[in-house]
């Protein structure tokens, strides 16, 4: 099943839910408060398949939590295997006794694997880098050329950030490339507030070898300060830094889809911008439907608002953040 909703039909279509709920109450205040002072079953020793969850805060007194169904006996069991040097599994004979062509097949989706896994690591670093800054202003800065060439993009802008920092050394961004159909790359950068975007366009044209002046058809790209569609939301020219989080990271999934590009730089961030601390956490459940309760109050409980969730039953996976 899967299911997307957000603010009060999210509220009431928890509240419907018809099943005995195990009832750890409504936290009051931060989890490690939670965690101390309520006797969740979660304190126990993990048995079997149970419910882990991973919590992120940030600055803006928001949270995420993902949470999935682990084997925790089988970790166990793998941990031990490692420690004596041992294989955690042994292949089978049919694996072992692959044609040619299999084994081929078997390396493509292997490959293909890794990289949707890679790009799962990049869209959650990156926002969680995003929500860090606070991002709710986006630029895009392009070029007037068809320019195709992804090491000439990162010297232009490692450039153009050198001239920013120069007179804005605390200034942050997330950078995400994008390439359009046609070939031609540029850049969206999530930002922190208002911008002076009288110097970051003479910055930009300085960083791709033209006038600071330059008009008309000298000039050798553009910025442009892009404001949240409808469907996105936020407010005027300001994003809510989940939604503009969630809006760059579907160019980071076209990014890991250019094949031509497999290890190139896909994202640049601040100097001196982490991405939050994750804690981990045994949850009490025993099904989807009590995981799913379980991390709402968690959530509803330090922040007083779950805005968006995600579920996949057959993943045996959940997704909030408020």
């Amino acid at each position: 099943m899967d299911n997307i909703a957000q603010n009060q039909e999210f509220e009431s279509w928890i509240n419907g839910l018809e099943t005995e709920i195990f009832d750890i109450g409504t936290p009051a205040g931060p989890l490690d408060r939670i965690v101390k002072d309520t006797t969740w079953r979660a304190l126990l020793a993990p048995q079997g398949k149970d419910w882990q969850g991973k919590v992120w805060r940030f600055p803006d007194g928001t949270m995420e939590i993902s949470v999935t169904r682990v084997d925790a006996i089988q970790r166990i069991a793998n941990a031990r295997y490692q420690l004596m040097g041992q294989p955690i599994r042994m292949r089978s004979q049919e694996e072992v006794e692959m044609t040619p062509e299999q084994e081929a097949a078997a390396a493509e989706a292997k490959k293909k694997d890794n990289l949707n896994r890679a790009a799962r690591r990049a869209q959650q670093k990156v926002r969680h880098l995003i929500r860090m800054i606070g991002g709710d202003h986006m630029l895009t800065l392009s070029y007037r050329d068809n320019m195709e060439d992804i090491e000439q993009l990162k010297k232009d802008w490692e450039r153009f950030v050198r001239m920013m920092h120069a007179k804005y050394p605390k200034w942050q961004f997330v950078a995400v490339r994008e390439r359009q159909d046609r070939g031609a790359l540029h850049l969206h950068v999530a930002v922190n507030g208002r911008q002076d975007i009288k110097y970051i366009r003479r910055c930009w044209y300085v960083a791709l070898g033209a006038s600071p002046n330059a008009e008309g058809a000298d000039t050798p790209g553009q910025i442009d300060i892009r404001a949240p569609w409808k469907r996105w939301g936020g407010k005027g020219y300001c994003w809510e830094p989940d939604k503009l989080a969630a809006y760059l990271t579907k160019y980071l999934v076209k990014a890991f889809e250019d094949g031509a590009t497999l290890h190139a730089k896909r994202y640049w961030q601040s100097k001196g911008v982490q991405a939050p601390e994750c804690q981990k956490v045994w949850l009490g459940a025993t099904s989807i439907i009590e995981a799913v309760q379980e991390a709402h109050d968690l959530v509803h409980g330090e922040t007083g608002n779950v805005s968006v969730m995600w579920m996949k039953e057959g993943w045996g996976a959940i997704w909030m953040t408020g």
